[in-house]
Formats: structure tokens, sequence, C-alpha cells
């Protein structure tokens, strides 16, 4: 097996995940533009029609969020390989919570994410997270949370981009929409 990818046959499998993931991820973003679009069009309905539009549009916007960043980091773990997409953390705010698991309480265990990669292995090695409790010098002692806070400033002119990607793509059809309906509004003038 070559330098830590998937070959054959999983390579495809690899592809088909992202692929669905990617579809869910769109799907996502169709959820918060139509939560938006439900919103705008429909709140003032909201009293003649003794149907509550906003709410539906925040649990439009709510779930398209949470299925956007879920299927985000499963693109990013589909394509980069990796089934823990790890923010370099354990738990929620240290390592030592998880001595409040039922599963790690009666041990000095912490779960494998917790473990730093290894040098010459894919990410981190099976059982690597026993005992590390008592002897955090190859587990991340900084908890999820502060993680992904700093994953998040780390990234932030990617997400930005992102945003101004996306921004610019609507912008874009609004504009084209505007040319088209001027066209079709010319035609009209003319015959």
């Amino acid at each position: 097996m070559g330098s830590g990818a998937v070959e054959g046959g999983m390579k495809c499998v690899k592809y088909l995940l992202f692929g669905f993931n990617l579809l869910f991820f769109l799907s996502g973003i169709a959820l918060i533009v139509i939560g938006a679009l439900v919103h705008v069009k429909y709140n003032q309905y909201s009293a003649a029609a003794q149907v509550d539009f906003v709410a539906l549009a925040y649990l439009f916007i709510a779930v398209g969020c949470i299925v956007f960043v879920i299927t985000f980091f499963a693109c990013c773990g589909a394509i980069k390989e990796n089934n823990c997409m790890s923010f370099e953390c354990c738990g929620a705010v240290n390592y030592t919570d998880w001595a409040m698991n039922s599963f790690y309480k009666d041990n000095t265990d912490v779960p494998d994410s917790c473990c730093k990669p290894v040098a010459d292995a894919e990410g981190y090695l099976d059982g690597c997270g026993k005992g590390q409790r008592a002897n955090a010098t190859n587990i991340y002692t900084i908890g999820c949370a502060d993680g992904m806070q700093n994953w998040f400033v780390d990234n932030i002119v990617l997400i930005g981009g992102i945003g101004i990607g996306i921004a610019f793509i609507q912008i874009l059809g609004i504009v084209l929409a505007c040319c088209l309906g001027r066209g079709i509004r010319k035609e009209y003038e003319v015959v």
C-alpha cells in the first residue's frame, strides 16, 4: 500500500463518500437559503395565516447550519482519509475530562483520538491512549472547545474566502437574473 493513500476499490469508495457528503453539504446550504427566504418573504403573513413562519425559518436555518458544519468535516475527512478530523484536542475542557466518563473513570486511559500522530504511521496507533492520563506526553492536552476555537481562528481567512466566494456567486446570479429580466422586458416592448 502506498504512503497512506487508499488504493483500488477503496479509492472509488472514498470519492463516492466524498460525493455523497458534498450533496449533503449543498443541501445544508439549500436549507439555510430556504430558511432565509421563508423569513424574508413570509414573515409578514404569520399573523394572518396563524402560522409562525419565523419559527419555521429559524428551524430551516438551524438544521441547515448543523448539516453544513457536519458535512464540511465529513468531506474533509473523506478527502484527507482521516477518520478522526481532530482539532488536536482531548476532552471538552482538557484531557482530564475523560476521568468523568464511565468508560474511562476506572483507569488512566483516554480515547486514541487524543493521541498525537506518530512519525512513520498514519495518524495515531491503536491503543495509544492507554495510561496517557497519568503521563500526558503523547496526547493533546488542550480541550476541544479551545481546539475548535483555535482551528477557526487559524483558518479564518479560508472560511472568509469561502463566504466571499459564495456571496460572489450569489451576486453574479442576481446580476444575471436582472440582465435576463431586462432582456425579456425589451422583447415585450418591441412586440
